[in-house]
This record gives structure tokens, sequence and C-alpha cells, in this order.
């Protein structure tokens, strides 16, 4: 598992202070993107994709919330989950794992037919990524007060 240094020694993640503004911006689109994969009418696959970004953004908040942001080009979404493991692992880390894997589904859904979600599958993604929303913003009051939702 990297560390936030290790991260930024690989200029992967660069420091860069935050605004209440800019998290209260980024909670706004977590919240709907998150709306949107619960949507009636929206195919396994859409909701799916959906809440994988929904949890990629709850994501972003946490590592905006801690002063920095994810520098990389490529691997970006990659980058993003273990950054949010390296924050705090004890709060992070099964979340990290399991939106990784979930990161690697989602390139399978749109890059190749290599993985057709259920409903199953979104619906769980869904409430995963809702539960790393909740985590997230817990986290936030604890360390982050100030920026707290």
């Amino acid at each position: 598992m990297a560390t936030l240094r290790d991260l930024k020694r690989d200029e992967k993640v660069a420091a860069q202070p935050t605004t209440k503004a800019e998290l209260d911006m980024l909670r706004v689109r977590a919240a709907t993107t998150l709306s949107d994969a619960t949507a009636a009418g929206v195919s396994a696959e859409g909701r799916y994709v959906r809440a994988y970004d929904a949890a990629r953004q709850a994501a972003v908040i946490a590592i905006r919330a801690s002063g920095h942001r994810v520098k990389a080009k490529l691997g970006y979404h990659a980058i993003t989950f273990e950054a949010l493991e390296a924050l705090q692992p004890a709060t992070f880390q099964a979340f990290a794992n399991f939106f990784d894997d979930a990161r690697l589904k989602r390139n399978s859904i749109e890059y190749s037919t290599a993985f057709s979600p259920s409903e199953t599958d979104a619906r769980e993604l869904s409430d995963e990524a809702k539960k790393l929303l909740e985590a997230v913003e817990s986290w936030i009051a604890k360390k982050h007060a100030a920026l707290k939702a």
C-alpha cells in the first residue's frame, strides 16, 4: 500500500488547498450522479457506470478535503482510489479495494464487452457508493471540520 508521501514523491498526487465551496460543488455532483445510478428506466450497465462515477467523485471529495489532488494523467481513476486508501487506511482500504475492482469492471464495460453488469451488480455498487459518500462525510467531519457538509 502506498502512502500519501509515496504518491507525492512519485508525482501522482500534489498538495493543493481546497475550499468548502469547491467541496460543496463536488458534493452536489456526487449526489446527482448517485441519484442517476438508481434512476428507474436506466439499464443495469448505465446504473453501474453512474454508481462507479459517484464512488470516484466521493473519493475525490476526500482527497480534496485533505488538501491534495490527483496529478497523474494516466491511471487517474486507479490513483484516485489508491490516494483514498492512503488518506486513512483503516477507514478507506476496503472501499478502495472494492471500487478498484469496480474500476476494472467499468473499464470492461467502456472499452470491451468482457463484463455486462446485472441488476444486482448495479444495485450493490450503488449501495457501496452511498456508504462511501457517508464514510467520506464522517471522515471530513472528524478530520476537517471546517469543510463538513
